[in-house]
C-alpha cells in the first residue's frame, strides 16, 4: 500500500500510471481487512472471538468513514500541512504501539510460557 500511495503522489497527469497506482493501493487494501480480521480472531480466547471480530469491524467502520470528516474539518481549519502533520503523528503512535507490542511478544518468548500466560487460542 506504501507503494501505491507513493505511486498515486507521483502519478499527476499519467492516467495509466494512476490507474495501475489505484489497483495497487486497492489490491493491498482488500488484503489487509482479512487478514487483521483473521489476527483478531487468532489472537484472543475463544469464547471471546464473537466480541474481538465485532469491536474489530465497528473500529474498521469507524476509521473507513469518520476519518474524512476529520481530515477536511482539520484541512478546513489548519490547512494541508497540519493535516500532514496529524497524519505523521498518528503513524508515529502506530509505530510506537507496534514495537512495544513486539518487544513484550519478545519479552515472553524469552521467559517461556509460564512467565506470561496467554488467552488460549483456537486451534489452527
Amino acid at each position: 500500500m506504501t507503494l501505491a500511495l507513493v505511486l498515486l503522489a507521483l502519478s499527476a497527469g499519467a492516467q495509466t500510471r494512476y490507474a495501475f497506482a489505484a489497483a495497487l493501493f486497492a489490491l493491498g487494501y482488500g488484503l489487509t481487512y482479512p487478514l487483521l480480521s483473521g489476527i483478531a480472531a487468532n489472537t484472543v480466547a475463544q469464547d471471546r472471538v464473537a466480541q474481538s471480530l465485532q469491536l474489530f469491524t465497528l473500529s474498521y467502520f469507524l476509521a473507513t468513514f469518520g476519518f474524512p470528516y476529520v481530515s477536511g474539518t482539520v484541512i478546513t481549519h489548519a490547512g494541508v500541512p497540519a493535516l500532514f502533520a496529524v497524519l505523521v503523528g498518528l503513524a508515529g503512535l502506530e509505530l510506537a504501539t507496534a514495537a512495544a507490542l513486539a518487544l513484550r511478544e519478545l519479552q515472553a518468548r524469552r521467559m517461556g510460557p509460564a512467565a506470561a500466560p496467554r488467552p488460549e487460542t483456537r486451534p489452527r
